[in-house]
This record gives C-alpha cells, structure tokens and sequence, in this order.
C-alpha cells in the first residue's frame, strides 16, 4: 500500500523570531526548536524565520 501527502486545507503555523546566539552550526542556544510535530493529528511541518546577527567570521 502507497502513501501520500494530502493538503490538509489549513495554513501552516509561521513564527518570526529574533535570535542572536544561535550560530547556524549546532542544536545548541535553539529553546524553540523542540516544539514537537505530531505526524497523526498535525502538524506536520512549520516554518521559522530566524533573525540574527551577520557571522563576520565567515
């Protein structure tokens, strides 16, 4: 038996965050990111928009 992806008809869940100490490299300094995402009951996916300093170093 195949799966597949059906639209659910609802609008993904979107937050904006401001964020200086997540450095992009690591899980570490991300409290938000452990919200969990039910693959029964929803949702399945989210996005998350992550302002934060430029790394000069790079």
């Amino acid at each position: 038996m195949a799966s597949k992806w059906v639209d659910s008809q609802k609008t993904l869940r979107v937050r904006e965050i401001e964020d200086t100490k997540w450095d992009g490299l690591n899980s570490n300094n991300i409290p938000y990111l452990p919200d969990k995402l039910c693959p029964i009951n929803g949702p399945v996916c989210e996005v998350i928009l992550i302002h934060g300093k430029k790394n000069e170093s790079s």
